[in-house]
């Protein structure tokens, strides 16, 4: 994963979720951004990102996986 690859999953992460890992009030777009960008580098399952349903806990431990 390259240095920009990884600013763009955080700054998706960070559209989706606070500080403190609770997800925001953001739209559906957001939501599926992340998911999209997220199966690039997961293998779990994160959620959909024809509909943005999120796996939440999944998404979640996998970002932290991920970004450190």
């Amino acid at each position: 994963m390259s240095i920009k690859e990884l600013e763009e999953v955080k700054d998706a992460y960070q559209d989706v979720f606070d500080s403190n890992d609770q997800i925001k009030n953001c739209d559906c777009v957001a939501c599926k951004r992340l998911i999209y960008l997220m199966k690039k580098f997961s293998t779990e399952n994160v959620g959909n990102p024809d509909t943005g349903n999120l796996e939440i806990n999944k998404i979640q431990s996998e970002y932290h996986r991920i970004a450190g």
